[in-house]
């Protein structure tokens, strides 16, 4: 039903007893009860049946019905223009009013961005004097900090050094001391030895009138080194002399 607008019923002239069932009260009931416009165009001009009085319009011919229609069709048109005509016009009249008013907004915008601009620039300028000057008082006490920081290096430096120095020069004079006091305190065992070194050297003790004898150029210290037969030599103060030993005899 929802794709129609409009149920006609139709039917050419004829007699009265071709048209009787129009008079039909089933029809005339569905008729009423139809959820669309019923309209009629049944026989002449003459006859009316009981559907055309139940009819939503009851038209006295098949042309009637059709030149109804058709002039709903050119009503409905030339309401749709004029509804067309109108939406245009609104919609120019809209139109030409958002015009104007957003060009109203634009030039406010760019007003305002200008403004807007010129206070964020005045900002950014005032930011970076701050950082400038931020930045160079930074570098200042830096610098300031650094020269007194070398300042107290240098002469935590030099007090170290002094220090270190005369440290080591007091070690240096006290070791000089006592290298000096072990000396002299030393010395009289030094000559005590020198004096029993000289008096054991083979020249002094040859020069005693003792004798030392050697075989194959070593000393002889046992009579267990010698056996008959073995050369050896004597010294003397004055010389040497060689023999051969004929018997050994061990001391009990």
């Amino acid at each position: 039903v929802e794709n129609f607008d409009v149920v006609a019923i139709i039917r050419g002239g004829g007699s009265r007893s071709d048209l009787s069932w129009f008079d039909n009260y089933n029809i005339a009931y569905y008729v009423t009860q139809f959820p669309l416009p019923v309209l009629t165009g049944i026989g002449h001009d003459k006859d009316v049946s009981v559907t055309d009085m139940v009819a939503y319009n009851a038209l006295k011919t098949p042309t009637a019905v059709a030149n109804y229609l058709i002039d709903c069709f050119a009503r409905t048109e030339a309401i749709l223009d004029n509804l067309s005509k109108e939406i245009v016009e609104r919609s120019e009249d809209i139109i030409a009013e958002n015009r104007q008013l957003v060009e109203s907004f634009v030039s406010k915008l760019k007003l305002s961005a200008t403004q807007l601009t010129i206070i964020q620039d005045k900002r950014l300028n005032y930011l970076k004097e701050n950082i400038i000057r931020l930045g160079r008082s930074m570098v200042y006490k830096s610098t300031v900090g650094i020269e007194k920081f070398n300042t107290r290096l240098n002469m935590s430096r030099k007090t170290r050094c002094n220090a270190a120095k005369e440290m080591l020069d007091n070690k240096t004079l006290r070791l000089h001391d006592k290298t000096k006091v072990f000396l002299e305190k030393n010395s009289s065992r030094i000559k005590e030895l020198e004096t029993r070194l000289n008096y054991l050297d083979p020249q002094n003790v040859v020069a005693r009138g003792y004798t030392i004898s050697y075989k194959d150029g070593k000393i002889i210290k046992s009579v267990s080194d010698l056996q008959e037969g073995s050369i050896i030599r004597t010294r003397f103060r004055d010389g040497y002399a060689d023999s051969e030993v004929t018997s050994t005899k061990t001391k009990e």
